[in-house]
């Protein structure tokens, strides 16, 4: 599960497979400014009390993340997703520097 990257003239065109996991589970951010960061997964939380009273919270679940550093002449505030079958594809327009 790693990103693919394009050109496409004007546009820098990201591509990840998250085949079988569901679309509202998978949250696109840039981080830091440059970096792309595709999060996703399931969590599930238990929680049992101990016969001491102190309550113990488990967590479980299947997650990813998976990040790149764009180019600086990526406009990130114009970026755009969209779903193609089971791949997430990322664009951002490029800058004329």
């Amino acid at each position: 599960m790693e990103f693919e990257r394009r050109n496409e003239g004007s546009t820098y065109v990201y591509t990840i497979d998250l085949s079988g996991l569901p679309k509202d589970q998978v949250k696109v951010s840039i981080y830091e400014g440059r970096t792309l960061r595709v999060r996703g997964g399931d969590f599930f939380s238990r929680f049992t009390t101990l016969p001491s009273n102190a309550t113990l919270r488990v967590r479980a679940g299947d997650f990813f993340s998976r990040s790149t550093t764009l180019p600086s002449n990526a406009d990130v505030s114009k970026r755009s997703s969209e779903w193609e079958d089971d791949k997430l594809v990322i664009k951002f327009p490029k800058i004329n520097i």
